[in-house]
C-alpha cells in the first residue's frame, strides 16, 4: 500500500488507493494461491487479475457520472497472510466494459466483512474529489502555485478549496432561487 497506505492501516482507517498492473501489492491468501502462482512472494496485481475466473467478476455501478450511471465489472482478490485486528486486505479491479483489456487496480484496507459493492462505492467516490479538485484548478488557481516550502503550499491549497467551497455555495443559493446562473 505504500507509505500512505501503511499510515491509514496503522491508524485503522479503511482505504481505497490507486495501484497499477505492476504494484505488487504482498503475498497472496492461501487459499486464492493456486497452480498459476506457485511461488512465494510478491506477485503483481496484474497477474493476480489475469488468473481470475470468468464468473469472478461482476457487473456494479460505481456511480453516477457526466453521462450516466458509471458501469464495470469489477472483481476482488484477498491478499496478505495475515488480517490484523478483523480488518483485510484485497487487489480491486475495475474493469471496462467495452475492452476488457482497459482494467485499472486499486488495494484496499478494511473490515473483514467489506463487501465488494462496499469497495465499488468507496472507489466510484474518488471521481466526486478528482473532479473537484480539476474544477478548482480551473476555478480557483489550485494549480497555480510556486512555493518551496511545504507549509506555503499547504496554506495555498487551503485557500484555493476554500474559496471554491465559498463558489459552490453561493452558486447553490443562487441556483434554489431558480435564477439563471452564468456559468
Amino acid at each position: 500500500m505504500g507509505h500512505r497506505g501503511r499510515g491509514l492501516r496503522a491508524a485503522g482507517i479503511p482505504a481505497v488507493l490507486d495501484g497499477t498492473a505492476g504494484h505488487q501489492p504482498c503475498d497472496v491468501c492461501e487459499d486464492q494461491r493456486h497452480r498459476h502462482y506457485p511461488r512465494h512472494g510478491r506477485t503483481p496485481a496484474g497477474e493476480l487479475v489475469a488468473g481470475l475466473a470468468p464468473q469472478a467478476w461482476r457487473r456494479l455501478s460505481a456511480g453516477k457520472g457526466c453521462h450516466g450511471e458509471r458501469m464495470y465489472q469489477w472483481a476482488r482478490i484477498p491478499i496478505r497472510i495475515w488480517w490484523e485486528k478483523r480488518h483485510g486486505h484485497w487487489v480491486l479491479a475495475r474493469r471496462s466494459l467495452k475492452d476488457p483489456s482497459d482494467i485499472a487496480y486499486y488495494v484496499c484496507y478494511g473490515p473483514a466483512g467489506t463487501r465488494l459493492k462496499d469497495l465499488v462505492r468507496v472507489a466510484g467516490a474518488r471521481w466526486a474529489v478528482g473532479e473537484c479538485f480539476q474544477t478548482a484548478k480551473g476555478e480557483c488557481g489550485l494549480d497555480h502555485y510556486q512555493v518551496r516550502l511545504c507549509h506555503a503550499w499547504y496554506r495555498h491549497i487551503t485557500l484555493a478549496m476554500a474559496a471554491l467551497a465559498a463558489l459552490t455555495a453561493v452558486r447553490a443559493r443562487e441556483l434554489s432561487k431558480g435564477e439563471p446562473v452564468v456559468a
